[in-house]
């Protein structure tokens, strides 16, 4: 199943929200205070690739966009290991989104 619509993984969105936090401005890492630079809901990579850099700004409504595009990203790549997580309904997906996205492990 493709992610249809944000209510599709509604608890892997509101924990990240939770978890992650908004912020309008590009900060630096908070180890290095260097890059990775890191906006909205922890989006370090646009959709179309490039990283964040430092003092770029993004809208509330534009962090939902990217945080939408990273879950659909990170399915891809839990999809493609499915033998793994056969056993997962959507809500465990949800779970899994989550950790992915806050590095609890990778799914590359």
């Amino acid at each position: 199943m493709l992610i249809t619509s944000m209510a599709d993984y509604s608890l892997a969105v509101e924990l990240i929200r939770k978890y992650e936090g908004y912020s309008e401005k590009a900060y630096p890492d908070p180890a290095t205070g260097e890059e990775p630079y890191t906006l909205g809901f922890g989006t370090q990579f646009y959709p179309d690739g490039s990283p964040v850099r430092q003092g770029q700004r993004c809208t509330y409504e534009k962090a939902v966009e990217y945080l939408f595009n990273e879950i659909t990203v990170i399915e891809a790549q839990l999809r493609k290991l499915k033998s793994g997580f056969r056993f997962l309904h959507d809500p465990g997906f949800g779970v899994v989104y989550t950790f992915s996205w806050l590095g609890i492990f990778s799914v590359q």
